[in-house]
């Protein structure tokens, strides 16, 4: 059954492809909607053309293929292997936290899974850190950087689960959540040093 419906859609996305080759052969102006609509499909066209392959390898081996695509909207998603209770594995990109003095954070979203591994990423942020403020002093806070990444998950800030339909507004996103974080850090000093009791 899986085997036929794939079939199926292979028919269906081949009709597609000609259909929109069609459409811009004709080199009519689209506005609004249109064109939103029309990037749409043809990113949702080059999609199935990668994983269609991905699920008849499925069929024939019973093995999950390299590189599978799990999000038809947001391809570039991946499973990341967490290893926690209750979670092991979660679906998502990668993001680089670095902590600076004071529990303000700067967050890097990866481009591929194996970009930022804690190494790799640790050397990246001092060269960054570096080169924004011209020298670095280093402390281990592995813990107080867990911390920020908990809280800028919370609802108030969403960094976890957005409501985001591609992987340039997961990094939109990602970098608002981490902006009201260091936002509200950057209030509550302020208002500490006042004496102003501050609820934020």
């Amino acid at each position: 059954m899986v085997a036929q419906m794939t079939g199926v859609i292979e028919r269906i996305n081949q009709n597609l492809g000609k259909a929109i080759a069609a459409a811009s052969a004709q080199g009519r102006k689209l506005r609004g909607h249109a064109v939103v609509a029309q990037r749409k499909l043809v990113e949702l066209h080059a999609t199935m053309d990668k994983l269609i392959p991905q699920i008849r390898h499925w069929l024939r081996s019973g093995l999950v293929a390299s590189g599978k695509i799990i999000n038809l909207h947001i391809p570039q998603v991946y499973s990341i292997v967490r290893g926690k209770v209750g979670k092991t594995v979660e679906f998502s990109l990668s993001w680089g936290i670095t902590r600076l003095r004071g529990g303000f954070v700067l967050a890097t979203m990866a481009g591929t899974k194996t970009e930022f591994v804690d190494a790799s990423y640790a050397l990246r942020a001092v060269e960054d850190l570096a080169a924004l403020f011209g020298k670095d002093r280093l402390i281990r806070e592995r813990a107080m950087v867990e911390g920020s990444i908990g809280t800028s998950k919370c609802p108030k800030y969403g960094f976890n689960r957005p409501a985001a339909r591609s992987a340039a507004m997961m990094g939109v996103c990602g970098q608002r959540a981490v902006l009201g974080l260091n936002l509200t850090k950057l209030l509550r000093g302020v208002a500490g040093k006042k004496g102003i009791a501050l609820a934020v």
